[in-house]
C-alpha cells in the first residue's frame, strides 16, 4: 500500500537522526531527542520532537482511530507524550500521563499511543510531553479536521496555525528556575535587543504568510510554559472568534487574541484587498506586525513580535473547499478592550517491528511559501495598543456561546442536577526552611507511592489502589489514593479558590486544566465561592447562549494586595462523569505542576475500567 505524507515544518537546526511518517496502514513514527537549539542567538540544551520546535503537526480526520508510536532517543532522560485536549474515552491508557495512564517511556524504548478520535472532535489542540520541564520544547500542533464529506460550520480559503511557546535562556531541565525571556511564533523568535544571528532561521520572526482578499482560519495554540499571552495584529482589527478549546463557538468579533498555557482559539481573519494595501502604502512587499505581549508576570514585561506577510505571486494553493455563507456573527455585549480602529490503525497489528529506522528525514517542505525578506528592525513604537491589565480578568466568558448547530452531548446541569461540590483550595505553601510548594487541599501532588501505572491498579483490580468511594461524603478526596473517586452518572460541581500564600499574601493566575474531558465553565469571582452568585453567572451565561465546555480556564487573582491565607478568587466547573478512568487535574503553568499543583479523579469503579478494551495492559 502506498504511503502518504503529512505536513512537515522542518528546520536546518537539527540533524536528521530520526524520522516519522504515516503509512495507509496507520503507524505513525515520532522520536524524542536531547539535541541543541538556537534562539535569540543562544544556544541550549532542549527536549525536541523530530528535531524541531515545535515538533511536526499532526494533522488526523474526526472519527479515526489514532496509532502514534514515540520513541525516546534521550539516554538519560524518561518522556511521555500527552494529547491535549483529547477526551480519550475508552483509552485512558493513552493520556500520557506518567504514572497515571503508563509507565513513562525509559531511554531508548517506545510506547504506541492508540486511540480513537471522535465524530465531533474537529478542532485545535496539541501535544506536549508531561515530563517536568520538557513541554517547552517537547510539543507541537494537533490538528483534527471534520471527516471527509462534512465542512466545517463556516467559510475560509485556508487555515494557519499560530504555535505560541516561551523561550528560556536556560536549558533542560533548569528552566524551572528561569522567566520568559521571549516569545516563540511557530518556533522563531528574534532577539528582544536584535542581537540574532540573522542566518539563523529560528533566530528570525515567526511568518504567517497569507494572500490578499481571503478569508483565513488562525489555529492559536497556547504551549507557554508560563505566559498568559495577548495577541493583536497591526491594521488587522477585526478577528471573528469561532472556536475555543476544540469546539466551535457561536461566532464573536474581537479585536485581539488573549489566551492562557494549555488554551486554544480559532478565528477568522480577512486579508486585504490589494487595494487596501496600497492605501496602506505597501503595495509591493506588505507585511504587518504580530504583537504578541505576556502578562501577570510584573516582572518581566515585554513586546515580542511575528510578521503577517502577504504573498502577492499567487502561487500559494492550499485552498480548501468551504460553506459560501458565514453564519451571523454575535458582537459582544460586554464592552471591548479599546483598540483603535475598529492515523488510522490497522484491524491486524503488525506481528514484526521495524529493527531500523531510517537516519535520513524525509524532505517535505512546508505548504506556505514564505518570503526571503524580513523587517530588519524592531518597531521603535508598539504598533498596537493591547489592554494593560497584569491580572487578567473573564475575558469574553459570559458571552461565549456553542454554535447552535453543533450540540454538547447532552445538557448543561443546573443547581438541582448536580450531585455533589468539591471544593479544592490552591494554595502556595512556604515551610520554615523557605521551600516552596503548591497544595491542593493541604496535599501537594506527589506519586512516589505508586509502584505501577494507576489504570494499571484500577484494571487488574489491586485493592490497595481502589478508592473509598465513601469518601464522596467526607470532602471527596481519598487520602490512601491521593484521589477524588467519582462513580459514573454523577454530576460534579468542582469549585477552585485560590488562595494567598501562607507568608506574603502573594498570589498567581493558574490556567488549570482537567485530562479525560471539557467541562461547562460555570463562572468566576472575587473571595469565598458563593452558590447563589455562580447560580446567577451561570443564568447570565445561559441568556446570552452559554455557557460553553472547554478543558483549560483561569482561577485568576485581583489587582489589589492580598493577605496571607486570603481566599481571593474561586472558579466553578461541572462535569458529567461519563468516561472511566483517572485523569489528571493540574495548573498549566509548568513551573506550578512540577511544584505540586496537581491532582487527580478517578472516575468509575474498577469494573467500569476492565469493561474497556485497553492495548497496552
Amino acid at each position: 500500500m502506498g504511503a502518504r505524507t503529512l505536513r512537515r515544518h522542518c528546520w536546518e537546526l537539527f540533524s536528521s537522526l530520526v524520522y516519522w511518517s504515516q503509512s495507509s496502514t496507520g503507524l505513525l513514527h515520532l522520536c524524542k531527542k536531547r539535541s541543541i537549539t538556537l534562539w535569540t542567538a543562544r544556544t541550549r540544551l532542549s527536549v525536541v520532537i523530530n528535531e524541531t520546535v515545535p515538533g511536526p503537526e499532526l494533522r488526523f480526520k474526526a472519527g479515526t482511530k489514532v496509532w502514534i508510536r514515540v520513541y525516546n532517543d534521550m539516554d538519560e532522560f524518561n518522556a511521555t507524550l500527552h494529547w491535549h485536549g483529547i477526551q480519550q474515552r475508552g483509552s485512558p491508557d493513552a493520556d500520557g500521563s506518567p504514572m497515571l495512564s503508563q509507565y513513562p517511556i525509559s531511554p531508548l524504548q517506545f510506547f504506541d499511543y492508540i486511540f480513537q478520535l471522535d465524530k465531533d472532535d474537529a478542532g485545535t489542540y496539541f501535544y506536549h510531553s508531561h515530563i517536568d520541564t520538557q513541554l517547552v520544547t517537547a510539543t507541537g500542533a494537533f490538528i483534527v479536521e471534520e471527516q471527509d464529506g462534512v465542512a466545517p460550520p463556516f467559510a475560509y480559503a485556508a487555515d494557519r496555525v499560530l504555535f505560541l511557546t516561551d523561550v528560556f535562556h536556560a536549558g533542560y531541565p533548569d528552566i524551572i528556575n528561569d522567566l520568559t525571556n521571549n516569545i516563540a511564533l511557530n518556533g522563531r523568535s528574534r532577539s528582544l535587543k536584535d542581537m540574532s544571528e540573522p542566518e539563523s532561521p529560528s533566530c528570525s520572526y515567526g511568518e504567517i504568510t497569507v494572500e490578499p482578499g481571503k478569508t483565513y482560519r488562525f489555529r492559536i495554540i497556547g504551549a507557554m510554559a508560563l505566559s498568559h499571552v495577548f495577541v493583536g495584529f497591526e491594521g488587522h482589527r477585526r478577528l471573528t472568534l469561532i472556536e475555543v478549546d476544540g469546539r466551535y463557538v457561536s461566532p464573536l468579533n474581537v479585536d485581539h487574541i488573549q489566551i492562557s498555557p494549555g488554551q486554544r482559539y480559532s478565528f477568522l481573519l480577512r486579508t486585504k484587498t490589494l487595494a487596501e494595501l496600497t492605501a496602506d502604502g505597501k503595495a509591493t512587499h506588505p507585511q504587518y506586525w504580530i504583537q504578541m505581549e505576556p502578562r501577570t508576570i510584573e516582572l518581566n514585561q515585554f513586546a515580542a513580535y511575528g510578521v503577517l506577510s502577504y504573498n502577492l505571486s499567487g502561487t500559494l494553493v492550499d485552498t480548501f473547499t468551504r460553506p459560501s455563507v458565514l453564519p451571523s456573527v454575535v458582537q459582544p455585549s460586554v464592552v471591548q478592550p479599546s483598540l483603535q480602529p475598529s492515523v488510522v490503525q490497522p484491524s491486524v497489528q503488525p506481528s514484526v517491528q521495524p529493527s531500523v529506522r531510517p537516519s535520513v528525514l524525509p524532505s517535505v517542505r512546508p505548504s506556505v511559501v514564505q518570503p526571503s525578506v524580513q523587517p530588519s528592525v524592531r518597531p521603535s513604537v508598539r504598533p498596537i495598543v493591547l489592554p494593560n491589565e497584569t491580572f487578567v480578568d473573564g475575558w469574553l466568558e459570559d458571552v461565549l456561546a456553542p454554535l447552535p448547530s453543533r450540540p454538547y452531548r447532552d445538557s448543561v446541569p443546573l443547581a438541582g442536577d448536580v450531585t455533589r461540590r468539591i471544593v479544592i483550595r490552591v494554595q502556595s505553601v512556604i515551610s520554615s526552611n523557605g521551600m516552596e510548594t503548591f497544595h491542593m487541599n493541604g496535599v501537594p501532588y506527589d506519586d512516589s507511592f505508586l509502584t505501577e501505572p494507576y489504570i494499571e491498579s484500577l484494571y487488574r483490580d489491586h485493592e490497595e489502589f481502589i478508592p473509598d468511594f465513601a469518601s464522596r461524603y467526607t470532602g471527596g478526596f481519598d487520602r490512601k489514593t491521593r484521589t477524588y473517586p467519582a462513580s459514573l452518572g454523577e454530576i460534579l460541581e468542582i469549585v477552585w479558590l485560590n488562595v494567598a500564600d501562607n507568608i506574603h499574601g502573594a498570589i498567581e493566575v493558574h490556567p488549570l486544566h482537567i485530562h479525560g474531558d471539557h467541562f461547562w465553565d460555570i463562572g468566576s469571582g472575587e473571595g469565598e465561592f458563593d452558590p447563589a452568585v455562580a447560580e446567577a453567572q451561570l443564568q447570565k451565561r445561559l441568556h446570552n447562549g452559554g455557557p460553553i465546555k472547554r478543558d483549560t480556564s483561569n482561577l485568576y487573582r485581583l489587582p489589589t494586595a492580598s493577605q496571607p491565607n486570603e481566599v481571593v478568587s474561586w472558579r466553578a466547573w461541572r462535569i458529567r462523569v461519563d468516561n472511566p478512568g483517572a485523569w489528571m487535574a493540574h495548573c498549566h503553568v509548568v513551573q506550578h505542576q512540577m511544584m505540586g499543583m496537581m491532582t487527580v479523579f478517578v472516575f468509575g469503579l474498577p469494573k467500569d475500567v476492565q469493561s474497556l478494551n485497553l492495548t497496552t495492559i
